[in-house]
């Protein structure tokens, strides 16, 4: 590195990246156009196979901000560690390459920081469907509280876990040696605030405008309960058990115990998932019945027994 020309970005935009050639033009564009200049985008190639590595290059050929990381898949755990490790910037932001900002995202938030010295900035976001309709979803904390933060994450899923919508120190991930967990492709943001907001001197803000468009489509990660994606999901809750103060370990417990009930109950039991198969009403209440006792037992083995024993009382699940 030539240490004479050598100068800081304020801002680390890290951006993980496989096989999302259809969507990353709009993403990058959407960096290139933030009104705050002072900025390194990271963009790790996590071994794609369709043309993305490729934008990637291209962007950075034109852009000395962008750089770009190509790797063997390994997941998008490995992805953001390689490109938290390699970050330089005084702060560090997220963004998936599906979703794009708002021009004035990093100028805004970055006021908001300097303004009360915060650690971790919030703001909004927009939901986005695939008609292209915003949703603003509200992420004021009712506490500023570490701990209260991380425990609005959780229940009800008020505050987001996600790391797109939060401008946090470099020095956070370095102080408190916060590091993604190879192999948890699922909620791997959330465990990143469950080991940060364990300490009481993280100092949080709040800005009360929206800047990133959330999009997901059907074929998102949160919307597929294929056996794969569900081993993915249980490697989150064991880690997350493991990563909580024995204080709060039930909450791992209530995660993991709503997913296998929220499962059941939106796609396993129910009659849509035999749509256009050639079952009986019959043979359909058999497997329903199978699927439900294994849930039940399950809810069981995590410690979850009024929980399982509902499951078994409801001869006919709820479609919903």
């Amino acid at each position: 590195m030539d240490t004479d020309n050598f100068r800081q970005p304020l801002f680390s935009i890290i951006i993980p990246v496989y096989n999302t050639e259809k969507y990353l033009r709009r993403c990058l564009d959407s960096v290139q156009a933030q009104t705050y200049k002072d900025f390194e985008c990271i963009l790790v190639d996590d071994g794609s196979t369709d043309c993305s590595g490729r934008i990637c290059d291209e962007y950075a050929v034109k852009d000395n901000r962008f750089h770009v990381i190509h790797k063997e898949n390994g997941g998008v755990a490995t992805a953001r560690q390689a490109g938290t490790d390699a970050a330089i910037g005084e702060y560090i932001i997220h963004a998936d390459p599906d979703d794009w900002t708002e021009p004035e995202m990093l100028e805004q938030m970055y006021a908001k920081a300097k303004e009360t010295d915060a650690d971790v900035t919030i703001c909004d976001f927009f939901y986005t469907n695939e008609l292209g309709e915003d949703t603003l979803v509200n992420q004021k904390p009712y506490s500023f509280k570490p701990h209260d933060v991380l425990m609005e994450m959780f229940g009800r899923h008020r505050i987001h876990g996600a790391l797109w919508n939060k401008l946090t120190k470099r020095s956070c991930y370095l102080d408190y040696n916060l590091s993604f967990y190879p192999g948890v492709n699922y909620c791997e943001d959330v465990l990143i605030w469950a080991q940060l907001f364990q300490n009481p001197n993280i100092k949080i803000s709040y800005l009360p405008k929206a800047f990133y468009h959330y999009y997901q489509s059907e074929t998102s990660i949160t919307h597929s309960h294929s056996p794969k994606v569900i081993a993915t999901m249980k490697k989150y809750f064991v880690k997350l058990e493991d990563t909580l103060p024995d204080t709060d370990k039930y909450i791992a417990k209530i995660e993991s115990a709503n997913f296998y009930f929220c499962l059941w109950q939106i796609n396993v039991c129910t009659k849509n998932e035999f749509i256009g198969k050639k079952f009986t009403d019959k043979e359909i209440k058999h497997i329903n019945r199978r699927k439900r006792d294994k849930i039940a037992c399950v809810l069981l083995n995590h410690g979850f027994e009024r929980m399982a024993k509902f499951i078994l009382s409801l001869e006919k699940p709820k479609i919903i």
